[in-house]
């Protein structure tokens, strides 16, 4: 296979974003990159973006 397709979940908590890339196999999962980006205060408040320009 040349070319991989990545699957991205995407988890927002109001102090960090957090983001997985999988490329799933005939039985299993593989981790391609994660990553972890802090969050300026006020972006989320209870569950809600506040202010999607500095996301």
């Amino acid at each position: 296979m040349a070319f991989k397709i990545w699957q991205i979940g995407l988890h927002l908590q109001q102090q960090e974003a957090v983001a997985v890339a999988i490329v799933r196999g005939t039985k299993e999962c593989f981790l391609q990159r994660w990553w972890r980006l802090p969050l300026e205060n006020d972006i989320i408040k209870d569950g809600r973006i506040v202010d999607a320009q500095r996301l």
